[in-house]
Protein backbone atom coordinates (compact mmCIF):
# COMPACT_ATOMS: atom_id res chain seq x y z
CA UNK A 1 0.00 0.00 0.00
CA UNK A 2 1.68 3.89 -0.68
CA UNK A 3 2.54 5.69 1.82
CA UNK A 4 2.12 9.32 1.70
CA UNK A 5 3.13 11.82 4.68
CA UNK A 6 0.16 14.09 6.47
CA UNK A 7 0.30 16.02 9.46
CA UNK A 8 -0.65 14.66 12.44
CA UNK A 9 -1.73 16.25 15.83
CA UNK A 10 -0.76 14.39 18.81
CA UNK A 11 -2.24 14.80 21.90
CA UNK A 12 -0.41 13.63 24.84
CA UNK A 13 -0.39 13.34 28.96
CA UNK A 14 2.68 12.46 31.36
CA UNK A 15 3.22 12.41 34.82
CA UNK A 16 6.63 14.82 34.49
CA UNK A 17 7.87 14.02 38.07
CA UNK A 18 9.80 11.29 36.73
CA UNK A 19 11.53 13.83 33.95
CA UNK A 20 13.89 16.36 33.59
CA UNK A 21 10.88 18.71 32.10
CA UNK A 22 9.23 17.91 27.93
CA UNK A 23 11.92 19.21 25.75
CA UNK A 24 14.93 16.96 24.47
CA UNK A 25 17.93 17.96 26.83
CA UNK A 26 21.15 15.69 25.78
CA UNK A 27 22.26 13.03 28.94
CA UNK A 28 18.63 13.83 30.42
CA UNK A 29 15.71 11.46 30.88
CA UNK A 30 13.10 13.81 29.31
CA UNK A 31 9.29 12.97 27.83
CA UNK A 32 10.75 14.26 24.64
CA UNK A 33 13.51 11.69 24.27
CA UNK A 34 10.68 8.86 24.56
CA UNK A 35 8.48 10.43 22.59
CA UNK A 36 11.45 10.74 19.67
CA UNK A 37 12.04 7.01 20.70
CA UNK A 38 8.88 5.94 19.98
CA UNK A 39 9.11 7.52 16.69
CA UNK A 40 12.47 5.59 15.99
CA UNK A 41 10.76 1.89 17.41
CA UNK A 42 7.38 2.74 15.54
CA UNK A 43 9.54 3.47 12.03
CA UNK A 44 7.97 7.16 11.68
CA UNK A 45 11.74 8.04 11.35
CA UNK A 46 14.29 6.08 10.26
CA UNK A 47 17.58 5.28 11.96
CA UNK A 48 20.27 2.58 11.81
CA UNK A 49 20.61 0.50 15.05
CA UNK A 50 23.72 1.95 16.00
CA UNK A 51 22.20 5.15 15.96
CA UNK A 52 19.85 4.11 18.92
CA UNK A 53 21.00 4.07 22.33
CA UNK A 54 18.11 5.13 24.78
CA UNK A 55 20.36 4.54 28.00
CA UNK A 56 22.29 7.77 27.28
CA UNK A 57 19.84 9.71 26.27
CA UNK A 58 21.35 11.53 23.54
CA UNK A 59 20.23 11.42 20.03
CA UNK A 60 22.31 12.00 16.76
CA UNK A 61 21.98 14.82 14.80
CA UNK A 62 20.77 13.17 11.86
CA UNK A 63 17.58 11.61 13.94
CA UNK A 64 17.12 14.83 15.25
CA UNK A 65 17.35 16.94 11.43
CA UNK A 66 15.20 13.71 10.22
CA UNK A 67 12.39 14.95 13.05
CA UNK A 68 12.78 18.69 12.52
CA UNK A 69 12.15 17.77 8.67
CA UNK A 70 9.02 16.40 9.52
CA UNK A 71 7.81 19.69 11.22
CA UNK A 72 7.99 18.53 14.42
CA UNK A 73 6.39 21.29 16.56
CA UNK A 74 4.93 21.08 20.15
CA UNK A 75 2.59 22.99 21.88
CA UNK A 76 4.34 23.86 25.46
CA UNK A 77 7.73 23.14 27.38
CA UNK A 78 6.77 22.33 30.66
CA UNK A 79 9.98 22.35 33.26
CA UNK A 80 11.28 19.41 35.86
CA UNK A 81 8.45 17.86 37.89
CA UNK A 82 5.92 19.65 35.79
CA UNK A 83 3.26 17.21 33.93
CA UNK A 84 0.17 17.73 31.44
CA UNK A 85 -3.11 16.41 31.98
CA UNK A 86 -3.18 18.22 27.74
CA UNK A 87 0.06 18.66 25.82
CA UNK A 88 -0.10 18.16 21.93
CA UNK A 89 2.92 17.89 19.27
CA UNK A 90 2.28 18.42 15.54
CA UNK A 91 4.61 16.55 12.54
CA UNK A 92 4.53 14.74 9.29
CA UNK A 93 3.65 11.23 9.53
CA UNK A 94 3.68 8.28 7.29
CA UNK A 95 -0.24 7.64 6.51
CA UNK A 96 -1.43 4.42 3.94
CA UNK A 97 -3.61 5.61 0.93
CA UNK A 98 -7.16 5.61 1.83
CA UNK A 99 -6.57 3.97 5.09
CA UNK A 100 -5.73 5.13 8.81
CA UNK A 101 -3.24 4.10 11.05
CA UNK A 102 -3.84 4.29 15.15
CA UNK A 103 -1.35 6.33 15.97
CA UNK A 104 -1.85 6.19 19.53
CA UNK A 105 -1.92 2.27 19.76
CA UNK A 106 1.21 2.22 17.52
CA UNK A 107 3.05 5.09 19.57
CA UNK A 108 2.03 4.08 23.09
CA UNK A 109 3.49 0.06 22.31
CA UNK A 110 6.77 2.44 22.79
CA UNK A 111 6.31 4.23 25.41
CA UNK A 112 6.75 3.91 29.10
CA UNK A 113 3.22 3.79 31.13
CA UNK A 114 3.32 7.19 32.62
CA UNK A 115 3.61 8.66 28.91
CA UNK A 116 0.26 8.62 26.94
CA UNK A 117 -0.38 9.42 23.29
CA UNK A 118 -4.70 9.78 23.60
CA UNK A 119 -5.64 11.00 20.77
CA UNK A 120 -4.82 12.13 17.34
CA UNK A 121 -6.17 13.57 14.20
CA UNK A 122 -5.27 15.13 10.65
CA UNK A 123 -4.56 18.59 10.34
CA UNK A 124 -3.98 20.99 7.32
CA UNK A 125 -0.19 21.39 6.38
CA UNK A 126 0.27 24.48 7.41
CA UNK A 127 -0.76 23.86 11.11
CA UNK A 128 1.57 24.35 13.71
CA UNK A 129 1.11 23.05 17.68
CA UNK A 130 3.23 26.11 18.46
CA UNK A 131 2.09 28.78 16.40
CA UNK A 132 -1.92 27.71 15.73
CA UNK A 133 -1.90 27.42 19.56
CA UNK A 134 -4.26 30.80 20.82
CA UNK A 135 -5.16 29.65 24.18
CA UNK A 136 -3.10 28.00 26.99
CA UNK A 137 -4.56 26.89 30.54
CA UNK A 138 -2.43 25.70 33.79
CA UNK A 139 -3.61 24.60 36.95
CA UNK A 140 -1.32 24.94 40.13
CA UNK A 141 -3.04 22.58 43.20
CA UNK A 142 -2.03 23.94 46.58
CA UNK A 143 -3.36 23.07 50.00
CA UNK A 144 -4.90 24.71 52.46
CA UNK A 145 -5.34 23.24 56.42
CA UNK A 146 -8.33 24.45 59.15
CA UNK A 147 -6.96 27.22 60.66
CA UNK A 148 -4.70 27.76 58.28
CA UNK A 149 -3.93 32.12 58.20
CA UNK A 150 -3.74 31.74 53.98
CA UNK A 151 -7.21 33.59 52.79
CA UNK A 152 -8.21 32.00 49.04
CA UNK A 153 -10.75 34.81 48.81
CA UNK A 154 -7.61 37.12 49.30
CA UNK A 155 -5.57 35.42 46.77
CA UNK A 156 -9.02 35.31 44.03
CA UNK A 157 -9.18 39.29 44.67
CA UNK A 158 -5.70 40.47 44.14
CA UNK A 159 -5.17 38.17 40.64
CA UNK A 160 -7.76 40.04 39.10
CA UNK A 161 -5.27 43.00 39.12
CA UNK A 162 -2.75 40.62 36.85
CA UNK A 163 -5.75 40.46 34.22
CA UNK A 164 -4.84 41.89 30.71
CA UNK A 165 -1.51 42.85 28.98
CA UNK A 166 1.00 43.65 31.79
CA UNK A 167 5.02 43.56 31.61
CA UNK A 168 5.84 40.62 33.70
CA UNK A 169 9.76 40.65 34.03
CA UNK A 170 9.83 40.06 37.88
CA UNK A 171 7.59 36.99 37.63
CA UNK A 172 9.35 34.96 35.66
CA UNK A 173 12.98 33.40 34.99
CA UNK A 174 15.47 36.16 34.70
CA UNK A 175 17.41 35.38 31.37
CA UNK A 176 21.54 36.23 30.78
CA UNK A 177 22.08 38.27 28.08
CA UNK A 178 24.19 36.21 25.62
CA UNK A 179 21.49 33.31 26.19
CA UNK A 180 18.66 36.21 25.55
CA UNK A 181 20.41 38.03 22.34
CA UNK A 182 20.85 34.18 20.41
CA UNK A 183 17.33 33.30 21.36
CA UNK A 184 16.07 36.50 20.10
CA UNK A 185 18.24 36.27 16.84
CA UNK A 186 16.92 32.65 16.17
CA UNK A 187 13.10 33.28 16.74
CA UNK A 188 13.20 36.44 14.58
CA UNK A 189 14.21 33.94 11.38
CA UNK A 190 10.96 31.82 12.60
CA UNK A 191 8.59 34.57 13.74
CA UNK A 192 9.83 38.13 12.92
CA UNK A 193 6.93 40.13 14.24
CA UNK A 194 6.66 37.78 17.63
CA UNK A 195 10.58 38.66 18.38
CA UNK A 196 9.89 42.10 17.79
CA UNK A 197 7.23 42.20 20.99
CA UNK A 198 8.99 43.69 24.47
CA UNK A 199 10.10 40.42 25.70
CA UNK A 200 8.46 40.29 28.93
CA UNK A 201 5.04 41.47 28.13
CA UNK A 202 2.07 39.04 28.19
CA UNK A 203 -1.48 39.18 28.00
CA UNK A 204 -3.27 36.77 31.00
CA UNK A 205 -6.81 36.24 30.02
CA UNK A 206 -7.98 34.52 33.48
CA UNK A 207 -7.33 33.59 37.01
CA UNK A 208 -9.88 31.59 39.22
CA UNK A 209 -9.33 29.32 41.81
CA UNK A 210 -11.64 26.35 42.73
CA UNK A 211 -11.93 23.98 45.94
CA UNK A 212 -10.78 20.37 44.60
CA UNK A 213 -11.46 18.32 47.41
CA UNK A 214 -11.78 18.40 51.36
CA UNK A 215 -11.05 15.81 53.64
CA UNK A 216 -12.85 15.63 57.57
CA UNK A 217 -10.30 13.81 58.88
CA UNK A 218 -6.99 16.13 57.96
CA UNK A 219 -8.99 19.29 57.89
CA UNK A 220 -6.97 19.27 54.30
CA UNK A 221 -8.69 21.50 51.50
CA UNK A 222 -7.36 20.92 48.54
CA UNK A 223 -7.54 23.92 45.94
CA UNK A 224 -6.46 24.72 42.33
CA UNK A 225 -5.24 28.12 40.64
CA UNK A 226 -6.30 27.88 37.06
CA UNK A 227 -4.74 30.53 34.66
CA UNK A 228 -5.15 31.47 31.16
CA UNK A 229 -3.38 33.15 28.48
CA UNK A 230 -2.25 32.81 25.08
CA UNK A 231 1.61 32.05 26.27
CA UNK A 232 3.76 32.40 28.93
CA UNK A 233 7.27 33.68 29.87
CA UNK A 234 9.63 30.95 31.45
CA UNK A 235 8.09 30.06 35.17
CA UNK A 236 5.74 32.36 34.99
CA UNK A 237 2.62 30.98 35.94
CA UNK A 238 5.27 29.01 38.96
CA UNK A 239 6.30 32.87 39.77
CA UNK A 240 2.22 34.19 39.74
CA UNK A 241 1.04 31.74 42.06
CA UNK A 242 4.29 32.36 44.65
CA UNK A 243 3.33 36.11 45.30
CA UNK A 244 -0.25 35.52 45.38
CA UNK A 245 0.23 32.67 48.13
CA UNK A 246 2.42 35.43 49.55
CA UNK A 247 -0.64 38.02 49.40
CA UNK A 248 -2.80 35.49 50.42
CA UNK A 249 -1.17 34.41 54.09
CA UNK A 250 -0.49 38.94 54.87
CA UNK A 251 2.29 40.04 53.05
CA UNK A 252 2.43 43.54 52.25
CA UNK A 253 3.63 43.14 48.55
CA UNK A 254 2.47 45.58 46.42
CA UNK A 255 1.59 43.69 42.48
CA UNK A 256 1.83 47.55 41.19
CA UNK A 257 5.28 47.57 42.18
CA UNK A 258 6.14 44.01 40.90
CA UNK A 259 4.66 45.13 37.41
CA UNK A 260 6.43 48.45 36.89
CA UNK A 261 9.76 47.99 35.80
CA UNK A 262 10.90 51.63 36.66
CA UNK A 263 10.15 51.23 40.62
CA UNK A 264 12.66 49.27 42.30
CA UNK A 265 11.85 46.05 42.95
CA UNK A 266 10.98 45.78 47.45
CA UNK A 267 10.43 42.19 48.10
CA UNK A 268 11.46 38.91 46.46
CA UNK A 269 9.59 36.30 44.74
CA UNK A 270 10.22 32.72 45.43
CA UNK A 271 9.70 30.39 42.56
CA UNK A 272 7.10 27.68 43.70
CA UNK A 273 7.65 24.06 43.79
CA UNK A 274 6.86 22.34 40.17
CA UNK A 275 4.96 18.97 40.86
CA UNK A 276 1.40 20.84 41.69
CA UNK A 277 1.41 22.52 38.06
CA UNK A 278 -0.34 20.91 35.14
CA UNK A 279 -0.72 21.86 31.61
CA UNK A 280 -4.22 21.34 31.24
CA UNK A 281 -5.65 22.41 27.86
CA UNK A 282 -4.85 23.94 24.78
CA UNK A 283 -7.16 25.72 22.01
CA UNK A 284 -6.29 25.98 18.53
CA UNK A 285 -7.06 28.30 15.49
CA UNK A 286 -9.82 26.63 13.47
CA UNK A 287 -9.20 23.04 14.52
CA UNK A 288 -12.13 20.61 16.43
CA UNK A 289 -10.43 19.01 19.20
CA UNK A 290 -13.62 17.14 19.84
CA UNK A 291 -12.24 15.11 16.18
CA UNK A 292 -9.19 13.56 18.23
CA UNK A 293 -9.30 9.63 16.70
CA UNK A 294 -8.57 7.03 19.94
CA UNK A 295 -8.13 3.48 19.54
CA UNK A 296 -6.33 3.52 22.69
CA UNK A 297 -9.35 4.42 24.90
CA UNK A 298 -11.05 1.54 24.34
CA UNK A 299 -7.85 -0.39 24.57
CA UNK A 300 -7.00 -2.84 27.71
CA UNK A 301 -3.43 -1.54 28.71
CA UNK A 302 -5.00 2.06 29.14
CA UNK A 303 -8.20 0.91 31.53
CA UNK A 304 -5.21 -1.47 33.18
CA UNK A 305 -2.98 1.54 34.14
CA UNK A 306 -5.45 3.78 34.77
CA UNK A 307 -6.82 1.59 37.28
CA UNK A 308 -3.19 0.84 38.57
CA UNK A 309 -2.62 4.79 38.91
CA UNK A 310 -6.16 4.87 41.37
CA UNK A 311 -4.94 2.76 43.45
CA UNK A 312 -1.47 3.81 43.97
CA UNK A 313 -3.44 7.08 44.86
CA UNK A 314 -5.45 5.53 47.13
CA UNK A 315 -2.86 3.93 49.51
CA UNK A 316 -0.64 6.82 49.39
CA UNK A 317 -4.07 9.12 50.96
CA UNK A 318 -4.34 6.72 53.42
CA UNK A 319 -0.32 6.60 54.73
CA UNK A 320 -0.59 10.56 54.26
CA UNK A 321 -4.07 10.29 56.72
CA UNK A 322 -2.05 8.06 59.36
CA UNK A 323 0.64 11.15 59.22
CA UNK A 324 -1.31 13.75 59.92
CA UNK A 325 -3.10 11.67 63.02
CA UNK A 326 -0.33 11.13 64.99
Amino acid sequence: MPLISRNVLLKLSYNGQNYHGFAYQPGLPTVEHHLFLSFVKAKFIQAEEKQVRPSTFVWPKEILSGIAERKYYKCGRTDAGVSAASQFVSLFLPAPAGKEYPYDLILNQHLPEDIRVLGWMFVDDQFSARFSCISREYEYYFSRRAGSSLSIEKMADESQKLLGTHWFGRLCKQEKEASKKKRLEKKQKVSPDEACAEEAVRTVDSIVFEKVSEDSVTGVEVYLMRIRAKSFLHNQVRKIFSVLHMLGTGSDIELANILNKNQPQKKDIKLADPPPLVLASCVFADTDLSQLKSAQARSHPLIKICESVQVKSKVNERITKEFFLH
